[in-house]
């Protein structure tokens, strides 16, 4: 109950009950009072007949004067009795209807012990019929006290109106919401208070902002090359040993981009015009990786700038090179340098199971293979693997897409996030599966980015959409997360037909859907999304953004987007016990979702880390490994058709 509910409640009760007490005492007063009216008055009648009657010689006939009195006091019958013989019986005419109602009252003579007169009367209070004239001024002052008492309950109410929308100001704030407030700050009561708390909201506000902003300085500090304003080696060496550590992705490429004659031009020119030509070719890199899917750029050493292509194979690796090679030749270079003689490429492909030494020693080499060609140019260094990246061109991605998606042959695995205290699932998230129509399954990161390359990922989220509904839990079952593109989200027919579906399963199932929305495209994507996923919320849906620390953003999005979880992305998890850095940035990320947004930690592998992420405060985990620990269960389940 709310403050003025309870105050106007108690001023009522207080109210109500002195009005009660005085009726009550009122009205035992009036019947004691008129019964003792009453009863003087029959005694008045005894004495008149002692005197009229037994001491005068010459008395009255009774039946000339006794009636009318007796008619006068409400008596209904009297009997007189004289040394026990009757004297005079009376019997009023019009009789009541209940005589078991009437009393009876016996007076003995006060000169005549031997008189005696038993009336039957009608009760004090039951007379008053006639004469209620008097009580209509007691009813006029209890009305005027009930006026009254609304008038200042009224007048009180209006006056804590604005205690009630402070009170509704602090809740707002308590559950986390703040910005939905509907009513005026100036309206708020009193004054100083809400003075205060608009003083202390918009000091915690910046606060806000200065911890992201100081978690976004830590990142950028720690994996952010300072001068080219791309990552770092600690950045890259993460980033490449998740990639080599996950069985979702198939084969890659690393390439190592040389520039020689970086000092010299220092020398000649001076560090302004080398770091310039540093930047020129990173934003010459930074535009070209856009084109990969998962592609990242980082400072590798000095003038060596480290490239990782997710999914190319050998003959795509060597297109890459080209391409990037003919695009950089096209730069301004300083007089003293020759592009032709000085830009060298060294290229290698990788698989998963390989180490991060040994891959970077094999770009190393292949990046020496391209300078001991004595003439500018690319090298791959060439090694057989035992996983191949699907090679397949545009068109017959498409074909095979097409007919698969036709068909809905699609095939879903459900991974649990499993919380740390107690160990139960989180969330399971459905991972999508694609028969290559000879007998095997491509993961999600095999696939995906050949969805997105031939404009299809509408067509997949809409699959994956229509078999996440048929799967979700009950109102009590385990969330089930479900990854979308932003594109999609942003699409007028897939939101409608999304929030159409939602309406139709109703709030309390839609909070059983999470929808997983990647960090990177998140930022790129801010303020279109700032509709449809208020929408999403409104409907009960919950929100999730996944592979965070993947890129150094800002992460203020988590409290404008009211996320419910915060997936770190492997890179950050592979061997953090033994990386301080990575601790740092996990500490980082746990610190600005402190409130309703869980964090779980994506990729463990064995039990050293998940103890690791466990001290640092991240809410849960997820892996194949944690699976298999929590005897989670890592269900197949075939996608109906359509």
């Amino acid at each position: 109950m709310r403050l003025t509910r309870q105050i106007v409640a108690l001023l009522c009760l207080c109210v109500m009950g002195a009005v009660l007490m005085v009726l009550i005492t009122g009205s035992f007063s009036l019947y004691a009072m008129t019964d003792r009216y009453q009863r003087d008055e029959l005694r008045a009648l005894v004495r008149v007949f002692e005197q009229e009657v037994l001491l005068t010689a010459h008395a009255p006939r009774i039946q000339a004067w006794l009636p009318p009195m007796l008619q006068a006091n409400a008596v209904q019958e009297l009997t007189i009795t004289l040394e026990d013989a009757p004297l005079y019986h009376y019997v009023a005419p019009e009789q009541p209807l209940d005589r078991q109602a009437l009393q009876s009252v016996f007076l003995a003579g006060e000169r005549y012990p031997a008189l005696h007169m038993h009336f039957q009367i009608q009760p004090a209070l039951s007379i008053l019929g006639n004469q209620l004239w008097p009580l209509r001024t007691l009813a006029l002052g209890i009305g005027c006290v009930v006026l009254g008492v609304w008038l200042a309950l009224r007048w009180l109410r209006r006056q804590l109106k604005g205690v009630e929308l402070l009170a509704r100001r602090g809740q707002h704030i308590l559950s986390g919401d703040p910005g939905k407030l509907r009513h005026e700050l100036a309206l708020e009561w009193p004054p100083i208070v809400s003075a205060a708390l608009s003083h202390l909201q918009s000091e915690l506000e910046d606060a806000k902002k200065e911890r992201s902003r100081f978690d976004t300085f830590i990142r950028r500090n720690v994996f952010i090359d300072k001068q080219l304003g791309i990552g770092n080696r600690i950045f890259f060496d993460n980033r490449v040993e998740a990639a080599l550590s996950d069985a979702e992705y198939s084969a890659g490429a690393m390439m190592l981009l040389s520039i020689d004659g970086v000092d010299l031009l220092k020398k000649a020119q001076g560090e302004e015009q080398a770091r310039a030509l540093l930047l020129q070719a990173s934003e010459v890199t930074t535009t070209f990786i856009q084109r990969f899917s998962g592609a990242v750029q980082a400072r590798y050493a000095g003038d060596t700038l480290a490239l990782l292509l997710p999914n190319l194979s050998k003959q795509e690796t060597l297109t890459a090179a080209e391409q990037l090679w003919r695009q950089l030749v096209r730069l301004d270079w300083p007089t003293p340098l020759d592009p032709e003689r000085q830009l060298f490429i060294g290229a290698v492909c990788y698989q998963p199971g390989e180490w991060l030494a040994q891959i970077e020693e094999e770009a190393e080499m292949a990046l020496r293979g391209a300078r001991l060609q004595r003439e500018g140019g690319f090298f791959l260094y060439d090694k057989v693997l035992r996983v191949e990246a699907n090679g397949k061109g545009s068109v017959r991605w498409r074909t095979l897409l097409e007919r698969q998606f036709g068909r809905g042959q699609l095939t879903y695995q459900l991974q649990s996030a499993w919380s740390s205290q107690p160990a139960e699932p989180m969330l399971h998230e459905l991972l999508a599966r694609l028969p290559d129509g000879r007998g095997n399954l491509l993961t999600a990161a095999s696939f995906v980015t050949m969805v997105e390359k031939v404009g299809m990922q509408r067509e997949l989220d809409r699959l994956m959409l229509g078999n996440a509904l048929a799967l979700l839990p009950g109102d009590n079952g385990v969330p089930l997360a479900l990854n979308l593109h932003p594109l999609s989200l942003l699409d007028g027919a897939f939101r409608h037909q999304l929030l159409m579906a939602l309406l139709r399963i109703g709030k309390r199932r839609a909070s059983r859907l999470v929808i997983e929305l990647n960090e990177s495209l998140v930022s790129r994507y801010l303020d279109p999304l700032r509709g449809p996923l208020r929408e999403l919320r409104l409907l009960g849906c919950r929100l999730a953004v996944d592979h965070a620390g993947q890129d150094v953003v800002s992460t203020h999005y988590i409290k404008e987007f009211e996320l419910s979880f915060l997936k770190i992305h492997p890179s950050l998890v592979r061997d953090i016990a033994s990386r301080p850095l990575n601790q740092m940035a996990v500490r980082s990320l746990v610190g600005g979702c402190l409130g309703q947004t869980q964090v779980i930690a994506v990729g463990i592998q064995n039990e050293q880390e998940w103890q690791v992420l466990q001290s640092l405060g991240v809410s849960g985990g997820q892996g194949f490994w944690l699976d298999q620990v929590m005897q989670g269960d890592l269900r197949a389940l075939s996608a109906p058709r359509g």
